[in-house]
């Protein structure tokens, strides 16, 4: 599950959140799978991996099956250090829990790194969505020429 903001005072956003419930709606019709909870934290508040990981756990999510990803700021990074954390376990397929509008980009990240993994978005249809899609055109568009040099420094190594 890919990041999203947390508040200032530890708490999950809205879009957090949405996202996390359903990464455990997900998680309850697959048992025996595991919860990747990417994202650090931002100037002095709890990661997002931690306030995820307090949504799941409330939802029922053991944590023994709950894998925080402490490190990654940003989409590439959630991606990349995410599926590092599972290249060891018994995984048949990665699926990508983030928003709608957020997908595409998440899945250039996987195909940059050659990652195959099955979408299932969080379908925001409220209008809140409209400027996170406004900023999504340039985003995509940055990591177009972003992602091909950031992926090189991965697999060498400069993390």
């Amino acid at each position: 599950m890919l990041g999203a903001k947390v508040h200032a005072d530890g708490t999950a956003s809205g879009r957090l959140r949405r996202r996390a419930h359903h990464a455990v709606n997900l998680w309850k019709q697959n048992p025996g799978s595991y919860l990747v909870m990417c994202g650090a934290g931002s100037g002095g508040s709890l990661s997002e991996a931690d306030v995820m990981t307090s949504v799941a756990v409330a939802s029922g999510v053991p944590e023994l099956e709950i894998i925080p990803d402490q490190r990654s700021v940003n989409t590439f990074e959630n991606i990349a250090f995410g599926t590092l954390l599972v290249s060891g376990l018994p995984v048949d397929r990665l699926v990508i829990v983030t928003d709608g509008w957020h997908m595409p980009r998440a899945l250039m990240c996987c195909r940059a790194l050659g990652i195959k993994a099955v979408p299932n978005p969080y379908r925001d249809r409220t209008l809140s969505a409209i400027p996170h899609i406004c900023r999504e055109v340039p985003a995509l568009i940055k990591y177009l020429f972003w992602l091909p040099g950031r992926v090189r420094t991965f697999r060498t190594g400069g993390n």
